[in-house]
Parts: C-alpha cells; structure tokens; sequence
C-alpha cells in the first residue's frame, strides 16, 4: 500500500471583539504560525 503525500490539518476558532485581529500563517515546510491582536497586545502561538 502507498502512503499518502498529504499533511495534517486542524480547525482552531476564535470568537474576539472588534478591534482584535486573528490571522494564520501557513508555512510549506514547517508547522503553522497563529497570530493573535488585542489590542496593545500581540502574542504569536507555534506548535
């Protein structure tokens, strides 16, 4: 049996307020980058 040449995927939601901004960054060779806005605040989540 062949093995499948596919990557993982994942659903993340995020319920913010006006003002905040939620933005994925893919990347090809490398796990995703989460950005997240409130604010004066900026933190980037990566797994």
């Amino acid at each position: 049996m062949a093995r499948r040449n596919t990557r993982p995927a994942s659903t993340i939601n995020l319920k913010v307020g006006q003002g905040a901004d939620v933005r994925n960054h893919p990347y090809p060779q490398r796990s995703p980058v989460l950005g997240l806005a409130f604010g004066g605040t900026q933190v980037l989540v990566i797994t």
